[in-house]
């Protein structure tokens, strides 16, 4: 949901829906409260103005923060994922008799990825196969 769209429910008195996600409850709240106050005369107009800037901005932020969460989850899990398939990788190498560098090469490209560290990955790699990185 948008702020606009929050606010418009805190205005008209609704509910927010259900699986609102928190960002969108506090900022709800918030909104609630600063409503509350407004036209309980706690607050002057132009009191009311500035803490709802304030809270549009924490809210776009929180919303901003949640999606590189959400994008640093799913890299997070697509590492692991890939992590899984290397693994499968280097137990075939190891059953067909593959070159001892070729295991070493997957396995520490599996390390980098479940740590989320490729560079000692990309040494190797480049130490083992100098003319590979020109052909990158």
């Amino acid at each position: 949901m948008t702020f606009e769209e929050i606010e418009k429910l805190v205005i008209q008195k609704q509910d927010m829906p259900k699986h609102s996600s928190l960002e969108e409850l506090f900022c709800f709240n918030m909104l609630y409260q600063l409503y509350r106050d407004f036209y309980g005369k706690r607050l002057s107009r132009e009191e009311a103005k500035a803490k709802k800037r304030e809270i549009q901005g924490a809210f776009d932020q929180a919303v901003y923060n949640h999606a590189l969460y959400c994008a640093a989850y799913a890299q997070y899990q697509e590492s692991i994922r890939q992590a899984g398939h290397l693994r499968a990788e280097i137990l075939k190498g190891l059953e067909s008799g593959a070159q001892a560098d070729k295991l070493l090469l997957l396995a520490m490209e599996c390390i980098g990825r479940m740590t989320g560290e490729m560079r000692t990955y990309e040494i190797v790699r480049d130490k083992l196969a100098p003319d590979a990185k020109m052909q990158e």
